[in-house]
């Protein structure tokens, strides 16, 4: 994680050690994004269902002469393209599977960008910077150096190897869950595909790698399942880009309980006030929920599984 992590800090760090791309930038960005990758997946609703789908060019931001507040300078279109991009070293080899995550631009002032309000006054850093510096400093290598460490100073040609004894203890990688299959457990993993924090795509990466070491999706699919939420940040945070309060646990429990294998989980949107907005059913990976193209759709009666 904090190969990705130091990847996106330093893409956006400047000569002067302040963000390349500020506060100032994001409402632009965020609804550039939107506005040419909403409706990809078949519906105009807020949400984009699967990054993974849709195409956008930051270069479609880059100013046409002076920085305005309309346009993107030619540095700050280059954080972009490695932000989606994702963690590569000098010889452009990808460290990381995938980077952020198209869609979750509404969500970097807290994760990645920084400067929103505090709760306590003032303005918070990037929470992705505070977690990545302790991680660096205290956690990361077998002999942890000392407080003044700077971060911003780690290699990404030479520091990733370094990282392989602490991964082995903490990263939680391998895809053989055969003793947990055998033991008869079940598990439900689920994620938003707006997570800025957590790419989304390593944890994709992951189930699609145990798929292939258990015997292919429908032998995995009897004790693991794994639940894209799509519009959801790192946690659901109301009122959210989309539906994404729902209840794993209870499906869980049916699962192990009652033998009912969980097809479809009901997830649903409130305002601040905990008035509904509308809900989405969610399949498991690598299903998905499609409009009918019939009905209202922010009613789950109106989508099937895809």
């Amino acid at each position: 994680m904090c190969v990705h992590a130091s990847w996106i800090i330093k893409a956006n760090r400047g000569a002067d050690g302040k963000p390349i791309i500020g506060l100032d930038k994001l409402e632009l960005i965020t609804k550039a994004v939107y506005s040419e990758c909403d409706g990809q997946d078949g519906l105009t609703d807020g949400i984009i269902a699967d990054p993974r789908k849709v195409k956008f060019d930051p270069k479609s931001l880059l100013c046409k002469g002076a920085d305005t507040a309309n346009c993107l300078t030619a540095e700050q279109v280059t954080v972009l393209e490695k932000f989606y991009g994702g963690a590569k070293d000098s010889s452009g080899k990808q460290l990381y599977p995938g980077g952020i995550a198209i869609g979750s631009e509404s969500f970097w002032d807290i994760w990645i960008i920084g400067g929103a309000p505090s709760p306590y006054g003032g303005t918070m850093p990037a929470l992705l910077t505070l977690f990545n510096d302790g991680f660096l400093r205290y956690l990361a290598f077998d002999t942890d150096p000392d407080s003044s460490y700077d971060p911003n100073s780690f290699n990404l040609d030479t520091d990733p190897a370094k990282l392989k004894t602490m991964s082995g203890i903490l990263d939680a990688l391998s895809p053989d869950l055969s003793k947990f299959k055998e033991r008869g457990g079940k598990m439900i993993m689920y994620q938003g595909w707006a997570d800025p924090a957590v790419t989304p795509f390593r944890t994709v990466d992951y189930y699609d790698s145990v798929t292939a070491k258990m015997g292919g999706l429908e032998k995995t699919r009897e004790f693991f399942g794994l639940f894209m939420v799509p519009g959801m940040s790192h946690g659901q945070i109301p009122p959210g880009r989309g539906p994404d309060d729902f209840d794993p646990l209870t499906a869980l429990e049916n699962w192990i309980e009652k033998g009912v294998t969980p097809e479809t989980i009901i997830a649903s949107q409130k305002d601040k006030e905990g008035k509904l907005l509308r809900t989405r059913p969610l399949h498991p990976y690598p299903k998905a929920a499609k409009y009918k193209g019939t009905g209202s759709p922010d009613d789950a009666s109106n989508f099937v599984a895809e």
